[in-house]
């Protein structure tokens, strides 16, 4: 399958979309003709209402084609955020708001248990339970307070203290500053010459990590384990792990939208 910039399409066909933010998803799977999946790859725009083309603008109407994949349009209505996912609960569920006490929200993702204790794990996203540490910037700490819900949607380290970090896998940036002093040196040189002549333009440069992040993934101890619960909210419990394939049904528990 062709990979393409999935983020890039929905920025624009959300700019021409002037029909009260009728596009709400873009994904990228396989076309389905009446339930059926034909094999054929294409591009899945999600959107609140399908219009008839004689009732759109040029502008608005969804190319047939897209970075050379074929679109399909799918009409799934309002989505609409749930109240209960951002509410203070105990026991709190998976596909709750909840955060490290730095963020603004987040999302809990699932209970785990720790394969040598058995102890029981909030299980979310580095960027979620971390702060988006790589574990040496001081963005996050071992110990640091879990708010559930999360502080935008009301928590506060006080009152809803759920868990604390206990592990997280670090996440890397793609470009990070150098700091070897030779190339802080050529960066220095390089913008006094060009200060000669554009005061206002600075150059930095930046070094590509060596390091790949192959997971977003953390971990935190809940205070008192009766605190959560197991069971992903308006889905059930786990029921085993497979193999993702493309077509495969997919459930969505989120606290937060997007």
């Amino acid at each position: 399958m062709n990979i393409v910039d999935i983020p890039g399409i929905f920025h624009e066909l959300v700019k021409k979309d002037n029909l009260d933010n009728n596009i709400v998803g873009v994904g990228q799977g396989h076309k389905y003709v009446r339930g059926k999946n034909t094999g054929k790859e294409t591009l899945t725009i999600l959107v609140k209402k399908k219009y008839r083309i004689s009732e759109l603008q040029r502008s608005e109407v969804v190319p047939k084609t897209i970075a050379n994949i074929a679109t399909d349009i799918i009409e799934v209505g309002d989505i609409r955020l749930q109240k209960e996912r951002l509410d203070f609960n105990r026991p709190a569920q998976p596909g709750m708001s909840l955060g490290h006490y730095k963020i603004s929200a987040g999302t809990f993702g699932a209970v785990v248990k720790d394969k040598n204790t058995g102890e029981l794990l909030l299980l979310s996203n580095n960027h979620v339970l971390a702060n988006i540490t790589n574990g040496s910037d001081a963005r996050a700490s071992i110990g640091d307070p879990i708010i559930q819900p999360g502080i935008y949607d009301g928590g506060n380290i006080e009152t809803s203290t759920i868990a604390h970090l206990a592990r997280f896998v670090p996440l890397y940036n793609e470009m990070s500053f150098p700091r070897c002093k030779i190339a802080q040196t050529f960066e220095t040189l390089l913008n006094k010459c060009i200060h000669l002549f554009q005061p206002r333009y600075q150059v930095r440069v930046l070094r590509e990590s060596e390091k790949l992040n192959y997971v977003d993934c953390a971990v935190a101890v809940p205070v008192n384990p009766a605190d959560i619960s197991a069971e992903i909210l308006d889905i059930g419990l786990v029921a085993g792990v497979k193999e993702a394939t493309l077509g495969m049904p997919i459930k969505k528990a989120d606290g937060q939208p997007g």
